[in-house]
């Protein structure tokens, strides 16, 4: 890292930044692998100055996917870059993000003080958070799907691998990856 450019940048949230770079973003699948983990820290500064105190990601997307494309030669991943983009805004901001739950508002506006829970739609709560418990990854289909990623070089890996859920009620779920005319199936239905 250019020390100039991090020096008012506090140490742990260049460590946050840095591990973000490698661990989420990694457009040359770089952490899955002995490659040193300071591979991407040459762009911790400039990640953080089109973060800092803005709340659109754009231009950090753009940043993030021209690294990629062109510095890297990677393929064009922007909806990741964006998603990696608003995780790094949201921690250089100390702001919250939650992008994967589903989140429920009551409205307790009114002046009554009694609150009708009974009016949430318990039934639909709770497929909500089954389906997000079913769609999580075990260690083991995590650990399957490493061991079947190594057969294919980086280049290829850059193509980027598909993942389909498919949910069939009573019959469980199947979730399937994709990589180069090549399929695994790392959950057949029950």
């Amino acid at each position: 890292m250019n020390q100039e450019n991090v020096a008012n940048i506090p140490e742990e949230l260049q460590t946050r930044i840095s591990d973000i770079l490698f661990y989420k973003w990694d457009p040359l699948n770089l952490s899955n692998s002995n490659w040193p983990k300071y591979e991407y820290d040459s762009y911790v500064a400039e990640v953080f100055r089109l973060s800092y105190q803005r709340d659109d990601c754009s231009e950090l997307t753009a940043y993030l996917t021209k690294l990629a494309t062109e510095h890297m030669a990677c393929a064009k991943n922007e909806q990741h870059d964006k998603a990696v983009s608003q995780l790094l805004l949201s921690v250089i901001n100390d702001t919250d993000y939650y992008p994967d739950h589903t989140m429920i508002e009551v409205d307790s506006s009114d002046d009554s003080e009694d609150t009708d829970l009974n009016a949430l739609d318990m039934d639909k709560l709770d497929s909500i958070v089954s389906l997000q418990k079913s769609l999580a990854l075990s260690h083991e289909e995590i650990e399957k799907y490493f061991a079947w990623l190594e057969q294919f070089s980086f280049e290829v890996r850059g193509d980027g691998v598909s993942i389909e859920f498919e949910l069939l009620p009573g019959l469980g779920e199947k979730v399937t990856v994709s990589l180069a005319g090549k399929e695994l199936i790392l959950r057949d239905y029950l």
